[in-house]
């Protein structure tokens, strides 16, 4: 892998306490990107994929402006679904292969915090991995570009080394919503432990798919629940204003429902009942299940992707990612991308 000229402005923040780290603001929808290599583009939040400086600082300066946070930095991925221009550039890279590449992804994490972002890592290992009991691995996913469950489990240790000086400043996240589902509920326990025994003070994430809540029950969040390892949940969601497909629309003219209702109203507190939510659908608000902290503070809810497949293939506006942004804010939730 060749060498990635590094922006390094030599400034190290202090190391940020728990609260401020899970303070998480990122642009997975919404913001528009110039870059000098690939021209204009729906951003798709991660840094990792661009090898020369000057769209990376592009990024960093657009992610200034909106006051983002943090910066995702995939170990290893891509987008190649058709449809959408990170497909027609076939940009995306693979960070794992040796020790030299991995060095190389801690240095752009480092560079990414040398620039004013705390850092998600995200792992590639949504889903099952394709071999039983795989070491570098192959791709279960060719289109992401990820490995898997058992290879991550595999490889974890192995890939935290290179973190060892720079894990407070990080979000490990296992991957995207392909985590749950896409890992039994046995697996997010094991995966919790494991990251436990090597970042016993790290911070930890996990995202949803829509209308999944890991693991589900409401005593996985209360003190010795399953859940207890992790730190941050991600929250994805189908966008609605201006749906294109009418067979996704309800009666307020976009497709909302339980896959929102449900689930805000069990992740944030208090939940503000929105008009358009039939005042039948729950003789109570539904339950609050992150009332209890885990052995390290409160756990965190972020409304992470509400309209990103929506926003990278152009069918959606500015304007309207700002009006669900907002939908979300009105219902109570207090940390939205």
């Amino acid at each position: 892998m060749n060498i990635i000229p590094l922006i390094n402005s030599g400034i190290r923040p202090k190391v940020p306490t728990r609260d401020q780290i899970l303070n998480y603001k990122a642009s997975m929808q919404g913001v528009t990107l110039r870059t000098p290599s690939y021209g204009i583009l729906p951003f798709w939040e991660t840094i990792a994929w661009f090898p020369n400086k000057v769209d990376r600082a592009a990024a960093y300066q657009v992610k200034h402006n909106r006051r983002d946070t943090h910066a995702i930095m995939d170990i290893s991925g891509s987008y190649r679904e058709p449809g959408q221009i990170y497909d027609w550039l076939d940009l995306g890279i693979d960070y794992t292969q040796n020790d030299q590449s991995l060095t190389l992804f801690a240095n752009l994490c480092k560079e990414v915090i040398s620039n004013g972002f705390y850092v998600d890592v995200r792992l590639a290992g949504d889903g099952q991995s394709i071999n039983s009991n795989p070491s570098y691995g192959q791709y279960n996913d060719p289109v992401g570009d990820t490995y898997g469950f058992q290879w991550l489990v595999n490889n974890f240790e192995r890939l935290a080394n290179h973190f060892s000086d720079i894990y407070k400043y990080c979000i490990f996240t296992p991957g995207y919503d392909d985590i749950f589902y896409g890992w039994s509920p046995e697996q997010v326990v094991q995966f919790g432990k494991l990251f436990r025994s090597i970042f016993p003070d790290g911070n930890l994430g996990i995202e949803f798919n829509t209308g999944h809540i890991p693991l589900g029950e409401g005593n996985d969040y209360t003190p010795g629940g399953r859940m207890q390892d992790y730190d941050i949940l991600f929250g994805e969601f189908d966008g609605w204003i201006g749906s294109y497909n009418l067979a996704d629309r309800d009666s307020t003219g976009g497709y909302k429902g339980d896959q929102i209702w449900q689930i805000v109203g069990r992740l944030s507190y208090p939940y503000i009942w929105p008009a358009d939510e039939p005042k039948d659908a729950d003789k109570n608000p539904p339950p609050f299940l992150l009332s209890s902290p885990n052995p390290r503070g409160p756990f965190v809810f972020n409304v992470f992707e509400y309209d990103t497949y929506r926003w990278v293939r152009n069918q959606v506006t500015q304007q309207q990612i700002f009006e669900e942004q907002q939908y979300f804010k009105a219902l109570g939730c207090k940390y939205v991308c």
